[in-house]
């Protein structure tokens, strides 16, 4: 297309289009173009006021169907599925927890050296010494969760109004190692006894605690 010399508003056609020409034809001879009645919406001139009418109706019923549900407006912000709860399974010590053997690292020990043993248990039971730090650890575990009802973060709260300056993080991880070891064991909340299903229950005795022995 250029623009005509004499009016500048004016567009010519540059040269002839066999397709374009054809359609033009086409829609001259179909009273498209110049006929008496006009579509109301976009313009289109047609023949019959019937065709002008239903030329943009017709569009909107071929148009697609409707969604079912709420329209979610461009301005709304869309939600991510709330995540689930995590459940925790309520622990306890397992029967055979004095037997079991495991070398206490600086988190158990940390546990041992900050909380207010005398506070929770009697005193014939806060010496220390390498001989039973162990089975220390194991009395502190068992009347936390006693007193907590299983609940490892309702424990972890009485350790701390006990004086325990442990971080949860740290926490959690030390209760993940004393399952692994098979000194804390999952209670079922219908009757307080260990899960019995196979592989829930971590093993215990001498074999859970030469991970070091067999890693090195």
């Amino acid at each position: 297309m250029s623009r005509n010399s004499d009016d500048g508003s004016l567009l010519l056609k540059d040269k002839s289009f066999i397709r374009f020409d054809r359609l033009l034809h086409r829609a001259e001879g179909e009273g498209r173009i110049g006929g008496p009645f006009s579509c109301s919406i976009c313009g289109m001139h047609y023949m019959t006021k019937g065709e002008s009418v239903d030329c943009c109706n017709l569009a909107g019923r071929l148009s697609s169907p409707a969604v079912s549900g709420p329209i979610i407006s461009r301005a709304s912000k869309t939600r991510l599925p709330a995540k689930k709860p995590v459940i925790l399974l309520r622990l306890k010590v397992a029967d055979g927890a004095p037997d079991t053997a495991f070398t206490l690292d600086g988190a158990m020990l940390d546990v041992l050296n900050t909380i207010n043993l005398n506070n929770l248990l009697p005193d014939e039971a806060i010496i220390r010494n390498t001989e039973n730090d162990r089975m220390l650890l194991v009395c502190l575990f068992s009347l936390l969760l006693e007193e907590a009802g299983g609940d490892r973060k309702c424990a972890f709260r009485i350790a701390v109004q006990n004086g325990m300056t442990m971080h949860p993080i740290k926490w959690g991880m030390l209760v993940a190692r004393l399952v692994r070891l098979g000194v804390l064991i999952p209670v079922t909340t219908q009757n307080n006894h260990p899960v019995s299903e196979a592989g829930d229950n971590p093993p215990l005795g001498d074999a859970v605690e030469n991970e070091k022995a067999s890693k090195g």
